[in-house]
């Protein structure tokens, strides 16, 4: 059984939803820090905004770090972003995964075990594929698709019903 995601508040129309131009980094739980460095690195013309990662990485120009914000802000830095970038060397459950598939976003992430169980080559972007590590050409997948996918599989409500099915069994 998946881990869940809230995704009546994870809902891109209760966001306030500023242009998609920022590519956003949430956790850092497993995160590579090396290889996310690299992509900012790479893509020197775009914004990253990283939440919650301490220490920092090395100065980087394009890059702000933001700390301490609420659900509600979070829920805005996703809807504002061009996508989430995620590079793990390790992964279980992952809230920033599942809180930007809720709200119809295109992750670039690492293939590994804890992520393939959420992303398929349908709802994200495995980093595999970008040996470059160039974010400019990415074209964004079908949020609609991407946000009714995860309804689908990784809502509380789904979840909740596959657990009752076990209990009652």
């Amino acid at each position: 059984i998946p881990h869940g995601v809230d995704t009546d508040f994870w809902n891109p129309s209760l966001a306030k939803t500023p242009p998609d131009t920022y590519i956003l980094c949430v956790g850092a739980h497993g995160l590579d820090r090396a290889l996310l460095a690299d992509f900012i690195r790479s893509n020197p013309g775009r914004e990253f905004i990283i939440v919650g990662l301490k220490p920092q990485l090395e100065p980087f120009p394009n890059t702000r770090y933001l700390y301490n914000i609420s659900d509600e802000d979070l829920r805005d830095l996703y809807a504002g972003a061009a996508l989430l970038i995620r590079p793990l060397q390790f992964a279980t459950a992952n809230n920033s995964v599942l809180e930007a598939l809720s709200m119809g976003k295109t992750i670039v992430a690492s293939r590994i075990p804890g992520i393939t169980d959420y992303l398929t080559e349908k709802t994200g972007i495995f980093i595999d594929t970008l040996p470059d590590r160039s974010l400019t050409t990415i074209k964004t997948l079908d949020p609609n698709l991407i946000r009714q996918t995860t309804i689908n599989n990784f809502s509380w409500q789904k979840v909740l019903a596959e657990y009752l099915k076990i209990y009652h069994a």
